[in-house]
C-alpha cells in the first residue's frame, strides 16, 4: 500500500505591535481584520486557507473581531491597470473603516500590499501566509513562508524512479509560477545539479496534453502549476488534472493537497487549511 507523506514547513518572522486581541468588545472597540486573498473564492486552496482563518478566529477571537475577506482574483487578472482599479475599489470601500490587521494569502496579495498598504490601511500590520520565495520582508510584515519541499520531492522521485529518463516539470508564468521557479532553481543548483529535467511552460492546454501523451516509459512528471496557458486562458488548479491526466500515461507527482485524488501518485504536499490556522494563531503574538 502506497503511503502519502504530507509535510508542512513554516517560518515565523515575529514583530512587535501596539495592540492585541482579547476580552469582550462592542461597537467601536471591535478590531477590524481584513483578509486579502490572491485568488478567487471557489478555489480549494483559497477556500481552505479562508476556512482555517475563520475557524481559528471564531474559536479564539469571536467576540473581539470583525473579520472580512476580499479576493484579488489574480488567477484571472494580472494586468497592472486591474491592480490599480482594485486599489481604488478598496480605498473607497474602507475609507471610513480603520483596519487594525491585514492577513494576506499568497504572493499576489503580498506584492499588492507591499506597494499599496500604507495608502490603503496606514500602519496596520500585515500577516502573510502561502508566500513563495521572497527576497525581502518589509517592516510591518510577518508570517508564514510556504516552503515548498522540492528537496524531498526530488529525492522521492529519484529514489522511486532510479532509471528515469527525464523529469518533466509543468509550470506557468503566473506570479506564483515565477516565484516557484526561482525557489526550485535554487534547490536544483544546490542539491540536484545532475537532475535530468525539462520545463513545460510555454504551452496551450491542448499542446500540453499532446506533450504529455508523447512521453515515454521511465519519464516522470511533476505538476507545479498550470493556471494560465500560453495564450492566456485561465485554468483552475482544481480542474487542470481532470483535463490532462487522461493524456498522461507516466507517473505524475504534485506539490499541493488539492491534487490528491485526481491522479497523482504522491508528493510532499502543502495544505491550505494548515496555513490559515497557523497565520491566525500568530495574531495572538501581535
Amino acid at each position: 500500500m502506497q503511503k502519502r507523506v504530507v509535510i508542512f514547513t513554516v517560518y515565523y518572522l515575529l514583530f512587535a505591535a501596539s495592540w492585541c486581541f482579547g476580552g469582550v468588545a462592542k461597537g467601536a472597540d471591535l478590531k477590524n481584520v481584513l483578509i486579502l486573498h490572491s485568488y478567487n473564492s471557489g478555489l480549494s486552496w483559497t477556500d481552505n486557507i479562508n476556512r482555517g482563518i475563520f475557524d481559528t478566529f471564531r474559536k479564539e477571537f469571536h467576540r473581539t473581531v470583525d473579520l472580512r475577506a476580499e479576493y484579488l482574483d489574480a488567477k484571472h487578472f494580472e494586468q497592472q491597470q486591474y491592480f490599480e482599479n482594485y486599489k481604488d475599489y478598496l480605498a473607497k470601500k474602507y475609507h471610513d473603516i480603520k483596519i487594525d490587521l491585514v492577513i494576506c494569502a499568497d504572493n499576489a496579495a503580498f506584492d499588492f500590499l507591499v506597494e499599496h498598504r500604507q495608502k490603503l490601511f496606514g500602519p496596520a500590520p500585515v500577516l502573510f501566509c502561502g508566500l513563495n520565495y521572497c527576497d525581502t520582508i518589509p517592516t510591518g510584515f510577518t508570517g508564514i513562508l510556504e516552503d515548498v519541499d522540492y528537496k524531498s520531492n526530488f529525492s522521492t522521485i529519484l529514489k522511486l524512479h532510479p532509471n528515469y529518463n527525464k523529469l518533466y516539470i509543468v509550470n506557468d508564468r503566473s506570479i506564483t509560477g515565477k516565484s516557484l521557479n526561482k525557489e526550485m532553481s535554487k534547490v536544483i543548483n544546490a542539491s540536484f545539479p545532475k537532475l535530468k529535467y525539462e520545463m513545460l511552460t510555454d504551452y496551450t492546454l491542448e499542446e500540453l496534453e499532446q506533450k504529455l501523451a508523447s512521453l515515454q516509459k521511465n519519464d516522470v512528471v511533476l505538476m507545479q502549476l498550470f493556471n494560465f496557458d500560453r495564450i492566456g486562458r485561465a485554468i483552475s488548479y482544481d480542474i487542470i488534472l481532470d483535463e490532462v491526466m487522461p493524456h498522461c500515461k507516466v507517473p505524475m507527482y504534485g506539490l499541493w493537497d488539492f491534487y490528491l485524488g485526481k491522479g497523482i501518485v504522491g508528493g510532499t504536499l502543502s495544505n491550505g487549511y494548515d496555513h490559515g490556522v497557523r497565520v491566525s494563531e500568530m495574531a495572538k503574538e501581535i
